[in-house]
């Protein structure tokens, strides 16, 4: 879906806002120089603007359909991860810690993609309010789901032989910052685990903040962000 948004941006596929002062494009001067140069140095040529907006209709709807497949294949991976890693069926006792971690990674992967599309969409939802409800509730639902997991995969150390209810026993009894192999931090406060902590930090830092701002852009005036920010658009 990256991919998608990428082609989009640079055949200037990507919607235009609308509001009541008329629709603004989310190309400002900076963006179109730079897609000139690469269209110029590819030797691609431009869409007239008949064909431009067809074209950006399709790719709206294409773009819509794959972000809706990214955020029930988060959804669906968070609630499955979740209820592994609570003992249902003693699939913890059967499911190694790699295959949880990598599991917790994908899904992860998955709210990203969808983040990058939100951006993109935003004019979708702005018509549609009740839409953009129900997929606020579903991205919030994934990152609740799936916080604890992103922590405790971040401080893992990926094993294929130990089993994920090995594994979360050792990590609880003993504790996040006690001197062990599956700990944030050793006792004596190693570069390396201190790093990891920080590492932690700086990742649920950042998906909190991504979630808030495009939730934030779904529901406030587009026009806003522009006066505000300026760029990007």
């Amino acid at each position: 879906m990256l991919g998608v948004i990428v082609f989009g941006y640079f055949a200037m596929l990507i919607p235009d806002d609308e509001d009541d002062l008329g629709p603004l494009s989310r190309y400002n001067e900076f963006d179109e120089k730079v897609i000139r140069k690469v269209n110029s140095l590819l030797r691609i040529r431009s869409f007239k603007d008949e064909t431009r907006r067809r074209l950006s209709h399709s790719f709206q709807s294409f773009l819509l359909t794959l972000s809706d497949q990214q955020l029930f294949t988060g959804f669906s991976l968070a609630v499955a991860i979740t209820i592994i890693r609570q003992g249902g069926q003693d699939l913890d006792k059967e499911l190694s810690m790699y295959s949880y971690v990598n599991s917790v990674y994908l899904a992860f992967f998955s709210c990203l993609t969808h983040l990058a599309s939100i951006t993109t969409l935003r004019n979708y939802f702005h018509k549609r309010k009740l839409l953009c409800t129900i997929r606020v509730i579903g991205m919030l639902l994934t990152i609740v789901l799936l916080l604890r997991g992103i922590v405790e995969s971040l401080a893992a150390f990926p094993d294929s032989e130990t089993s994920l209810r090995c594994w979360i026993d050792e990590l609880y009894q003993t504790g996040f910052f006690d001197g062990n192999d599956f700990s944030l931090m050793s006792s004596g406060s190693g570069p390396y685990n201190l790093t990891v902590l920080l590492t932690i930090i700086l990742v649920v830092t950042l998906l909190v903040d991504a979630y808030v701002r495009r939730i934030l852009e779904l529901y406030r005036n587009p026009f806003g962000f522009t006066l505000n920010l300026g760029w990007p658009r």
